[in-house]
C-alpha cells in the first residue's frame, strides 16, 4: 500500500535533532494486518492495542442509544434477540449496526411486532451472503 510506505518514510526523517516523527494510526483489523505484512513498517511500531468488541453489557445500551439518537422511543427487539445479534456479530460495533439495520428492515418488511432472534438469525444469514 502507498500510504504505508509514505508513513515509513515518514517515520525516517529526523525531525529535531535526533527525534524521529512518531505516527499514531487506528483503523480496521484489515489495516494492523497490511501494516504487519509490511517488514519495514511493522519493525517501527512500538506499541499495537486492540480494543475489544462489546460484551452482552454493553451491546444493549450502544444498540437502544442509537434506536433513541434516532428516534425511537418503544422497544423494538426481543429480549432474547439481544443474545442473538452478540452471536452473529461477535462484539463487532459495525457488525452489530450492519446485523441490526438488517434485523430492522426485515422485521419491517414482514410487520413484526418486535425483532426476533429468527429474524435477527436472518438477517445474519443475509449479511453473511452479500
Amino acid at each position: 500500500a502507498p500510504a504505508l510506505e509514505v508513513l515509513r518514510l515518514l517515520c525516517d526523517v529526523p525531525c529535531a535533532g535526533d527525534t524521529r516523527l512518531t505516527a499514531v494510526i487506528a483503523g480496521e483489523l484489515a489495516l494492523e494486518e497490511k501494516v504487519r505484512a509490511a517488514a519495514a513498517l511493522a519493525g517501527r511500531v512500538e506499541i499495537s492495542f486492540r480494543l475489544p468488541g462489546l460484551d452482552e453489557d454493553e451491546l444493549r445500551p450502544y444498540v437502544e442509544k442509537r434506536l433513541s439518537s434516532a428516534g425511537s422511543s418503544r422497544k423494538i427487539f426481543e429480549d432474547a434477540a439481544w443474545g442473538s445479534i452478540g452471536f452473529y456479530a461477535g462484539g463487532n460495533p459495525r457488525r452489530i449496526n450492519t446485523l441490526c439495520d438488517g434485523a430492522l428492515l426485515l422485521g419491517a418488511t414482514e410487520k413484526a411486532a418486535l425483532v426476533t432472534p429468527d429474524i435477527v438469525r436472518r438477517a445474519a444469514a443475509e449479511m453473511e451472503r452479500s
